[in-house]
């Protein structure tokens, strides 16, 4: 899922939540401290910060299992 306003495209974070929500439920993990409001405002947080450090646009998040826990990673759009 690629973002570049993530506080404009609330159709996009709300799907990447329910894929990384799903993720997480499919591994076992405990979900219940995870809100989606807290999960909008760190995407909002990192895709600013990526922009910044990075001089991009666009920011591309992922939703990956690894060793057996879920995992949200950002990359930068070149």
């Amino acid at each position: 899922m690629v973002c570049s306003q993530p506080e404009n495209e609330p159709d996009k974070v709300e799907k990447l939540y329910e894929a990384f929500l799903q993720a997480k439920q499919l591994a076992g993990e405990h979900t219940g401290r995870l809100s989606r409001s807290s999960f909008n405002q760190f995407v909002q947080k990192k895709t600013k910060e990526l922009q910044t450090q990075k001089n991009c646009q666009d920011v591309e998040y992922v939703v990956e299992t690894v060793d057996g826990q879920v995992k949200l990673k950002a990359l930068v759009k070149t």
